[in-house]
């Protein structure tokens, strides 16, 4: 084993003592890709293989929003959810201990699964948008504060936030915000009334995979309580979801109509997140946004 090798072995086993308080002899490290945030790999130890994320101790807070989304999310859903084995800052890193879930083929019923699962999730309800906790979407800060209606949640909590974070950033000017902000007063009865579902919050393709058995798994959440459109419209952002899901989802727990024409709408904030996480490149998708809703 050559010293590099040697030295992240050791690095790891300390990581594992401090936060499983188990002394795992490790075997084999392997990188996983996805991400761009963090370190990620699955560690072979003699005690078992584990899911290990790490970065600078300063990240620490992001890392126990993770933990406290996946055990909501495994807690009242029917999705795979990998459970959160520790978290605990080491020296200068903070490290998140995950079980390992083991990649494999999608069973027949993926997609219906896909989309039965995701109803009965958005099914579980809650008086109030939000969460008690503030946490992350990517590496940018999500806020969550309670709001008791979904218009004033989705404007100040999910458009405003990231809005003057470009504002503030120099990404935007601040006649485009005044413009972006023009649409606002055409939103007052766009939204149907609904209660708050609980959502993954960043349900994209990336963020979903396949457990041994063939069933789907989530990971990476951004939890909160929101309205359940939302997550739909993210989905179809980037592709990658089969009809089938959209049709089982829609048979479990039917949307009102008027949906396609609300979408582009929900769809405004993963598109403002990740103009502050990726650049200029994004500004075209929300410009048609904007002058389809307020020409």
């Amino acid at each position: 084993m050559n010293l590099v090798f040697k030295n992240q072995h050791q690095q790891l086993e300390g990581a594992l003592s401090k936060v499983l308080g188990i002394n795992a002899s490790v075997k084999a490290v392997r990188h996983l890709s996805g991400g761009c945030i963090n370190n990620a790999v699955l560690v072979t130890t003699d005690q078992g293989p584990f899911f290990v994320k790490w970065n600078h101790k300063e990240k620490h807070d992001m890392f126990l929003a993770e933990s406290k989304g996946l055990v909501l999310l495994k807690d009242y859903s029917r999705f795979t959810i990998p459970e959160v084995l520790g978290c605990e800052i080491v020296q200068e890193e903070s490290y998140l201990v995950l079980e390992f879930i083991e990649n494999g083929p999608a069973n027949q019923r993926y997609w219906e699964a896909m989309g039965v699962n995701l109803a009965a999730l958005h099914g579980h309800h809650h008086d109030l948008f939000g969460l008690t906790y503030h946490n992350y979407i990517g590496s940018l800060h999500q806020d969550n504060t309670r709001k008791d209606q979904w218009i004033d949640f989705f404007i100040e909590n999910r458009l405003e936030v990231p809005l003057r974070l470009a504002l503030q950033r120099g990404v935007i000017s601040r006649e485009y915000a005044d413009g972006f902000r023009s649409m606002y007063s055409r939103f007052k009865d766009l939204f149907p009334r609904e209660k708050p579902s609980l959502l993954h919050g960043d349900l994209w393709s990336g963020n979903v995979m396949t457990a041994s058995n063939g069933d789907p798994c989530l990971i990476d959440p951004a939890t909160y309580y929101g309205h359940r459109e939302m997550e739909i419209a993210f989905t179809r952002l980037f592709g990658g979801f089969d009809q089938v899901f959209y049709d089982s989802y829609q048979e479990a727990y039917p949307m009102e109509n008027g949906f396609d024409h609300r979408q582009d709408v929900y769809n405004l904030y993963p598109l403002l997140v990740h103009l502050n996480l990726f650049g200029s490149s994004y500004l075209n998708s929300i410009d048609r946004i904007v002058r389809r809703f307020t020409d």
